[in-house]
């Protein structure tokens, strides 16, 4: 899903692809961006953070990011639905 919300093109397919995901998983959709910590190190007991090596995703520049979540906006926008 990041590589077509980073490319300003991909409107449709993202609003299509959207649609096919919050179908299959009732409505719901818990979308992360760029490269991230994998979840089970943020919760370990006693782990004041998350290593760098067990991150997961692609990293994004801030202008991807922002393009990312325009585009994102746009086609939950489209399709009807709403981020929260």
């Amino acid at each position: 899903m990041q590589s077509l919300l980073v490319d300003p093109s991909a409107a449709s397919q993202i609003r299509d692809a959207l649609a096919q995901v919050l179908l299959r998983n009732k409505g719901e959709l818990v979308l992360r961006l760029g490269r991230h910590p994998n979840v089970g190190a943020l919760w370990a007991a006693g782990d004041a953070g998350a290593d760098i090596e067990d991150a997961r995703g692609t990293p994004l520049s801030y202008e991807e990011h922002e393009i990312c979540i325009t585009q994102l906006n746009a086609a939950i926008e489209d399709i009807g639905g709403f981020v929260s």
